[in-house]
């Protein structure tokens, strides 16, 4: 976990909070003999997840794709 001191966060508090948001990991900032933990909150971990286009094509027929014709066993 990054470590700032106060005016390390007041100088750059925007990209420090973008960055906790992008990774996912805390800072903490040491003040007066206390510490203050700056963590993300997401509504679960799937969240954090980039949404990628994955399947070409239809994906309502993707239990009707046949693999016949690329499969090759390796056998002897």
């Amino acid at each position: 976990m990054r470590k700032l001191t106060p005016t390390q966060l007041r100088k750059e508090l925007y990209r420090v909070l973008d960055e906790i948001l992008e990774s996912g990991e805390g800072v903490e900032v040491e003040r007066a003999g206390g510490k203050v933990l700056l963590v993300p909150q997401f509504e679960n971990k799937l969240d954090r997840l980039k949404k990628r286009d994955t399947i070409v094509g239809d994906p309502s027929t993707i239990d009707q794709v046949s693999w016949e014709h690329a499969w090759q066993p390796d056998f002897p």
